[in-house]
């Protein structure tokens, strides 16, 4: 199976959004403490504050890691991420914190 198309599929699947969300949430608490740019800690703030609310552009990092896109199946149309473990997504987003909180909250 393409994986152009497990990718465009695999981004409407709520249960994979919801555990990137979730990711997400568990890597903004371990790294709250470090020494952050303004902009990485407004968006630690928003994802503490929003909690498994999901942020677009990491759905899309994660979704776009080889180690996840491979486990990604697609039956009947539809993307399934069951078999991706969570490891593998929490690897992706804790490898894509600062480039997304970047991109939502550019250096001034």
């Amino acid at each position: 199976m393409s994986n152009l198309l497990k990718f465009a599929r695999i981004q409407q699947n709520s249960d994979f959004v919801s555990r990137v969300a979730a990711a997400t949430l568990i890597r903004a608490r371990d790294i709250a403490g470090w020494e952050l740019t303004t902009g990485q800690r407004s968006f630690i703030t928003y994802v503490t504050g929003n909690p498994l609310v999901s942020v677009p552009d990491m759905v899309i990092a994660v979704a776009t890691n080889a180690a996840v896109i491979g486990n990604v199946e697609i039956a009947n149309g539809e993307a399934d991420a069951v078999n991706v473990p969570d490891a593998d997504i929490q690897f992706a987003v804790n490898e894509n914190m600062f480039t997304v909180a970047d991109k939502m909250f550019p250096p001034a």
